[in-house]
């Protein structure tokens, strides 16, 4: 394993990139920083407590996106109280006052006070709740989908660990066999039964494989550096991470994408109807009392007073805001057609790739057999002097190569196996 500095060295990296990546090292709290404190080796310790529904919360409490958790749940409150208000809007206060004593001064004083309500229209507050309600489902349905998002980010993170510790195990096992050969030539070759070419030869595979060794433990550190700022822990679940696809064959519609995104078109839908009734206005009711006199010598007439103002036919602009929220409504609508068709379509796909996946891995696996059998083989014979070192060197290629492909099909079939249940919407 190497350390993150280490490996920025080692890698090639743009300059913004490379800046990046150490004001990352060096920002990260301690927390998120595994082992800096105590080793020089970037590598993640293993947990037998930590499950993937542990890991999925920590992952959710560390994504900025659960910031949009309080802004829903404050507008679905707002609309419910709104709703269940006994007026449209909050009452205000109204004061009028008249005097003469600029001008002629013969004695006039009026003075009226009272409050100002305005009111529901026909249907409006049962729009309004719906409304709320149409909130509280978006909310609800925005908390589904955001676990099930935070889901797959973690998948695809388990799933990189897993490959780039499969191939380190590869190519760490492969230097040991590069090795051995080394080893082995240079003790045929004290014996004379092996030229000096062939021992350079041998030193050259085994430098070529320690390089593959270390950009593999690179993408390792990299593999858990990424989980690290993901999740926020400086643990990772023991074990391999693995899990089967699910037999379901279409999308069903409870998943949280489209619940979300049919909230999202329900809740344009009432909005539509809500602004018809506030593009229209809304009556309003006054209460007050006035208090007058027509000069000073008559004494003050005391009254009460009820206005009432209600807004009649239509205008060009209430059509206008009517049209531009009907337009959100079937852009909604077009939304969620889009992705239940994408969906279904990338579920189809991949359905299609896992049993293709299936079917050559059992080719594969016996590849691998086959082309183990013969290396040892090809080895006896370069031991007994029957075989020179490149058919040895070729062997043993073409049995890594063997292995690293068999590999590979294994480590993208569970790939694709958490595509599609990331696809259907189901959790590990």
């Amino acid at each position: 394993m190497v350390a993150p500095w280490r490996f920025l060295r080692m890698v090639r990296w743009p300059m913004p990139a490379m800046a990046f990546m150490v004001m990352l090292c060096l920002t990260l709290p301690a927390s998120a920083q595994p082992g800096l404190a105590d080793t020089a080796d970037y590598s993640l310790a293993d947990s037998e407590q930590l499950t993937f529904a542990t890991v999925l919360q920590a992952a959710m409490d560390n994504a900025p996106t659960l910031r949009n958790e309080d802004s829903l749940q404050a507008m679905a409150r707002a609309y419910t109280d709104l709703g269940s208000s006994w007026t449209a809007t909050r009452p205000s206060l109204q004061m009028n006052y008249y005097d003469d004593s600029p001008l002629d001064d013969v004695g006039l004083r009026e003075l009226e006070t009272g409050l100002s309500f305005n009111l529901w229209r026909r249907g409006e507050r049962n729009d309004t709740a719906s409304l709320a309600s149409n909130y509280q489902r978006q909310f609800e349905a925005w908390q589904d989908q955001f676990r099930l998002d935070i889901a797959g980010r973690l998948r695809s993170s388990l799933n990189r660990i897993d490959a780039a510790r499969t191939m380190l195990t590869i190519e760490t096992g492969a230097a040991a066999d590069a090795g051995q050969l080394v080893a082995l030539t240079t003790t045929l070759v004290d014996a004379g039964a092996a030229a000096q070419g062939d021992l350079l030869q041998a030193r050259n595979e085994l430098l070529q494989q320690q390089r593959i060794q270390l950009q593999a433990e690179t993408e390792l550190a990299q593999a858990e550096l990424a989980y690290t700022v993901l999740t926020g822990i400086n643990l990772k679940p023991a074990g391999r991470f693995s899990e089967t696809a699910v037999s379901e064959s279409a999308v069903p519609q409870t998943h949280p994408t489209l619940r979300f995104l049919q909230a999202q078109s329900a809740l344009a839908m009432a909005s539509v109807e809500v602004t018809r009734h506030q593009a229209s206005g809304r009556p309003s009711v006054s209460v007050g009392v006035r208090r007058e006199r027509g000069d000073r010598f008559q004494p003050y007439t005391d009254s009460i007073g009820i206005a009432f103002s209600i807004p009649i036919g239509s205008s060009p602009a209430a059509a206008a805001s009517v049209s531009v929220a009907r337009s959100g409504q079937v852009e909604a609508e077009i939304r969620f057609i889009e992705a239940r068709r994408q969906l279904n379509r990338r579920l189809v796909e991949t359905r299609q790739e896992i049993v293709l996946l299936e079917d050559s891995m059992a080719l594969a696996e016996e590849q691998v057999d086959i082309s183990a059998q013969r290396y040892q083989m090809a080895l006896t014979a370069f031991e007994a002097g029957e075989m020179n070192l490149t058919g040895v060197v070729l062997a043993q290629q073409q049995a890594r190569r063997a292995r690293r492909e068999f590999e590979s099909l294994r480590l993208r079939l569970q790939q694709l196996n958490s595509q599609y249940n990331q696809i259907v919407g189901v959790l590990p």
